[in-house]
């Protein structure tokens, strides 16, 4: 058992490193049934985990200028207002649910993303919205990249940042998932 908890560990570090994301989708799994961790300890200690090991990386991304902070901000605002609201919902909703509704959302971000890169992948660099609020969806993306490669902030852009943090925050807090 306790090999399988470094092995663990190091498939956890090993993704979010290389993609920035991740982490809980092995996380969450590994602990619960590889670790036999009750789920709802699964989703706290990947939590922690996931925030540590994602600090830890992005000290090296802000180092090598890899990092909007503006940006960050912004997502990180929505997302630490929403986060405990996810926390307290997922208490009151059952383990076997709160599993089987994970890997449904596993499922569908795996199947976006990769409809989104076969299909499109020069869209896959802007943020364009299509569930924006009231029906208001724009026909040019929302958030745009400027010649530096860097996140042109405007209103519209600042709001859709904030709601997908909001969004993140909430799925983060439910599901002990980092985004």
């Amino acid at each position: 058992m306790e090999i399988l908890t470094y092995v663990s560990g190091i498939v956890i570090g090993l993704s979010l490193g290389l993609t920035g994301a991740g982490g809980s989708i092995f996380a969450v799994p590994l602990l619960a049934y590889g670790l036999q961790v009750a789920p709802r300890e699964a989703i706290g200690v990947s939590l922690i985990a996931v925030a540590l090991t994602a600090a830890f990386g992005a000290v090296g991304a802000f180092r090598a200028r890899l990092v909007d902070l503006r940006v960050g901000l912004i997502f990180a605002a929505g997302g630490m207002v929403a986060a405990p609201l996810g926390v307290k919902a997922g208490h009151h909703i059952s383990e076997a649910v709160l599993l089987t509704a994970f890997a449904v959302l596993m499922v569908l971000v795996a199947v976006s993303l990769w409809r989104r890169a076969t299909t499109s992948p020069d869209t896959a660099a802007v943020v364009r919205a299509e569930s924006f609020p009231f029906g208001l969806a724009p026909s040019e993306p929302v958030c745009r990249l400027d010649s530096e490669q860097r996140l042109r902030l405007s209103a519209p852009c600042g709001i859709v940042l904030s709601l997908v943090g909001l969004v993140t925050g909430a799925l983060s807090g439910l599901f002990g998932v980092g985004g």
